[in-house]
């Protein structure tokens, strides 16, 4: 088995309990009708979500990048928001860290109902390893791309640490 992996990741931590997992992210919008921004950098304010299935931004930043949509056969119908939504779909370019650098992401537009502009949906997550830690109440998350070939389960951590005083 290939031990040579090129993971990509990140650790954010908040130093307090938090409801929101919120990082900041620079969006380069690659499909701008604007061709000087094409090649820009916004930083951006992103939600990680597991309850959503998709990529968002607002329809407000899609307007002030000039972003342009791909086909309708892209869309999707999106439910959780009320009612059924249409979602329509364009491609941005993600810097989640200056080294973990997500390429042509697929991106909808939504009215999100939240104060921020970019919601990270399960399309991304599901691409690597997602782990949130409230250690000492401090909320950290760590998110990892490929995932690990090696499953970690916090059940068995946690059967040796009363067994054995001990995380080893």
């Amino acid at each position: 088995m290939p031990t040579n992996y090129d993971y990509r990741g990140f650790t954010k931590s908040y130093g307090k309990l938090t409801d929101k997992l919120l990082l900041p992210i620079t969006i380069q919008p690659i499909a701008s009708t604007d061709p000087v921004l094409r090649n820009e950098h916004i930083e951006i304010i992103s939600l990680w979500d597991t309850g959503a299935t998709i990529t968002a931004i607002k329809p407000s930043l899609k307007d002030k990048l000039k972003l342009r949509m791909i086909e309708d056969k892209h869309s999707a119908i999106v439910g959780g928001l009320g009612r059924p939504v249409k979602a329509n779909c364009t491609i941005t370019t993600l810097y989640i860290t200056p080294n973990f650098v997500l390429e042509f992401c697929p991106t909808y537009v939504l009215d999100l109902s939240i104060n921020v502009d970019m919601v990270i949906g399960m399309d991304i997550i599901n691409m690597g390893d997602f782990y949130i830690d409230n250690t000492n109440n401090e909320t950290s998350f760590t998110f990892v791309v490929p995932p690990i070939p090696r499953k970690i389960d916090l059940i068995e951590i946690a059967e040796r640490v009363k067994e054995k005083g001990q995380l080893s």
